[in-house]
């Protein structure tokens, strides 16, 4: 007998039947009756079957053999992956963006013609126009202020309670020069509940600041104060600035502002040369548009409330370089004692003073010639210099004025004369451009020199001709430097745009800002990256968006350093050692995921008995334990497991079964005649219909036979 096609089935008695194993005789066991019936007698006989015998007397033969199919299967149930790499990961030294706008001065435009007489103009107002004022109030917030801060903070409404339907706004600073100038938002009339939002900052400033009082120096930076979102001054052309002082101690109360190395502000005569500036683009008057007020300690005063000897000479002498005059009392209209039980009474002053200031100014529609102006006051002729001044396009009265006054203004404007210096502006400016349109129509551009708002050409223009001048003012300056929001861990990584265009800059880290070498033009928008390390963390958090079911495994690279990172992981949070990490780098995370979904098929290497099929699932770090609740299906006759156990793609999953032959089962017989015999097959007592003879050979279909098979072949002769 040989068995064939099946290397790890066996016969017993011994090892698997080959070819060779055919050279001992086989005997078959004549019987009576006919194939098929399986209720013969049968007798045995020792021998490598485990029972067969031989009667040559007799037409039918039976061989009887039994078949071990021990062949046992161990699998590992692996998933495919897919790899998810995330390189953007910047939580060691991240990459920050910032953006930020270059300020955008006025633009002008000027045109003259030679020769040309100008225009004139006649225009009227009254004493009741509205007005345009802007207020800094410098509050102390030292230690001893608390009470003076409480009887402060309710008085906005009595402060603007001359105003009626003038145009005010309010900025809030403190005397401590280490905090902002936009530490509070600006109060204006149409601030909602302005008068209450007042009161609770005022007492948000709190007690804690310097006990070196720099008032005039805070009163400079409020003065100059640029938005932090758009760089763009606060203070308005036209208006009238009224700075208001509240303090019990002097300006530089501790004695130590000036020195070499301190700022220029800390000087009361460097805060009035700024007044007088063109500050918010207009130049205005001392004692009329840009006047001091304070509640001070009044020198020669005695006071309980105050901290300084002899009184804030300081306060008091700036203050009075832009009085008016003083009360019968001999005490500045624009001053209260800080000792004062209540402050109504000086709020009430500074308010009506401040209301009247804004009857004074008036601006005309344009910059009138010299000497051109006429004006009258409920039709009496006033006199220049003496009733009124010109500052730019403003005029300014030096006297009250009558309640319900009418005033008018005559004036010519644009007047040239053949001459090389031409008015532009009564601010200092910066030329856009500048042509010069010559009879024949052709266009140069002229020699010419720019100072002081006057334009000086290298030669008298041809008659007839025509200049046309664009130019913007060049205060304030265009910014050079600016604040970069974080710290900078790399300074080699800092890369600047201006209008998307790259530029070189330096920085400096004392100040951790920017420089240009030459600074942005007008209304540029700077965009400035940079690596930080503000938002330095040690954790990482993996995206929500990964099923961690199917991670099998992660690694975390720092390509910047060439090494592999060491990391723990809780559920989502990867934690980083970060003394690791003494140069700046970025951050890899490489997540290997299974490819699995529920009710997937686990594919096996062969077809199992299903009786026999064990699962086991090892967790980590836990004893394996066996899962039975699974299912077996076949697709396209591909085996496989539904696993439906819990399970994730880190545990590992080992299945053991015994397999079905996969091909074919020969048994080689050594019945004579093979084609006069008559066949049947038995596997375990039953009938067998599927197989097939060639010859003296059984063949038997695959998977048609158990773990353990008796198997008996009956013969007889054909009639």
């Amino acid at each position: 007998l040989i068995l064939a096609g099946c290397s790890k089935g066996n016969f017993v008695n011994g090892t698997p039947r080959t070819s060779k194993d055919n050279k001992k005789e086989i005997q078959e066991t004549p019987t009576t009756g006919t194939p098929g019936t399986g209720a013969e007698q049968e007798q045995t006989e020792s021998g490598d079957l485990n029972s067969r015998s031989a009667d040559a007397s007799s037409s039918k033969r039976t061989m009887n053999l039994e078949y071990h199919g021990l062949t046992k299967r161990i699998e590992s149930i692996k998933f495919k992956s897919d790899t998810m790499t995330l390189s953007d990961l910047n939580s060691l030294t991240p990459t920050v963006s910032q953006t930020t706008q270059q300020i955008n001065r006025p633009v002008g435009e000027k045109q003259i013609k030679f020769p040309y007489n100008g225009s004139t103009a006649s225009e009227t107002f009254s004493k009741n126009n509205l007005g345009i004022a802007d207020i800094v109030l410098v509050i102390d917030n030292s230690p001893s202020m608390r009470e003076i801060q409480e009887k402060v903070a309710g008085k906005l409404a009595t402060l603007t309670s001359y105003f009626g339907q003038a145009d005010w706004s309010l900025k809030l600073v403190t005397t401590d020069a280490s905090e902002s100038c936009n530490q509070f938002e600006n109060f204006t009339a149409k601030t909602p509940d302005y008068a209450q939002l007042f009161y609770d900052s005022l007492l948000s400033v709190g007690v804690l600041g310097s006990v070196n009082e720099r008032g005039v120096y805070k009163a400079s930076k409020a003065l100059t104060c640029k938005s932090d979102a758009t760089q763009a001054t606060w203070l308005r052309p036209h208006s009238n600035i009224a700075v208001i002082f509240v303090s019990d101690e002097d300006n530089c109360s501790t004695g130590t502002c000036f020195g070499k190395d301190d700022a220029p502000e800390n000087d009361p005569e460097a805060l009035l040369t700024l007044l007088e500036s063109p500050l918010g683009g207009s130049k205005r008057s001392l004692k009329y548009s840009a006047k001091t007020y304070g509640i001070i300690a009044i020198p020669g005063v005695d006071c309980d409330s105050s901290n300084v000897t002899g009184g804030a000479t300081e306060y008091h002498n700036l203050i009075a370089r832009t009085s008016t005059g003083a009360m019968e009392s001999g005490q500045l209209n624009e001053t209260e004692d800080i000792c004062a039980t209540d402050y109504t009474t000086v709020f009430n002053r500074i308010s009506k003073d401040i209301s009247e200031n804004l009857q004074k100014v008036f601006t005309l529609k344009h910059h009138p010639d010299m000497h051109s102006v006429s004006v009258t006051v409920n039709n009496t002729d006033l006199s220049l210099n003496t009733d009124f001044e010109i500052i730019g396009n403003q005029i300014i009265f030096k006297n009250d004025l009558p309640d319900q006054a009418e005033i008018k203004v005559d004036y010519s404007y644009g007047k040239t004369d053949p001459s090389v210096q031409f008015q532009i502006s009564d601010k200092d400016i910066i030329i856009e451009s500048i042509e010069m349109k010559s009879p024949d129509g052709s266009m140069v551009t002229p020699d010419h020199q720019i100072q002081n708002g006057m334009l000086t050409l290298s030669q008298v223009p041809a008659f007839d001709s025509e200049l046309k001048i664009v130019f913007r003012d060049s205060l304030p300056q265009l910014n050079q430097r600016f604040k970069l929001e974080n710290p900078v861990i790399n300074p080699e990584s800092i890369l600047v745009y201006e209008n998307n265009e790259a530029k070189s800059v330096s920085w400096d880290p004392e100040t951790n800002e920017i420089i240009f070498e030459q600074a942005p033009s007008d209304n540029a928008t700077i965009e400035i990256r940079y690596q930080t390390s503000l938002d330095r963390t040690n954790k990482i958090k993996i995206p929500d968006s990964v099923d961690l079911s199917r991670i099998q495994s992660i690694t975390l690279k720092s390509p910047s350093v060439e090494k592999d990172v060491t990391f723990s992981r809780e559920s989502r949070i990867i934690n980083l050692d970060l003394t690791e990490f003494s140069e700046p780098g970025s951050l890899e995370l490489i997540i290997d995921l299974a490819q699995f979904e529920k009710d997937s098929v686990h594919p096996l290497s062969e077809i199992p008995f299903l009786e026999n099929i064990e699962l086991m699932i090892e967790r980590q770090d836990q004893t394996p334990e066996i899962c039975e609740d699974f299912t077996y299906q076949q697709i396209e006759g591909k085996p496989g497991l539904i696993i439906l156990c819990p399970y994730t793609a880190s545990d590992r999953m080992t299945v053991r079964y015994f397999k079905k032959n996969s091909t074919p089962v020969e048994i080689e017989t050594t019945f004579e005649n093979p084609e006069q015999l008559e066949w049947a097959v038995f596997i375990n007592n039953k009938k067998f219909d599927d197989w097939t003879r060639a010859g003296d050979r059984i063949i038997i279909a695959p998977g048609s036979l158990g773990i353990i098979a008796i198997i008996r072949i009956e013969t007889i002769a054909k009639n």
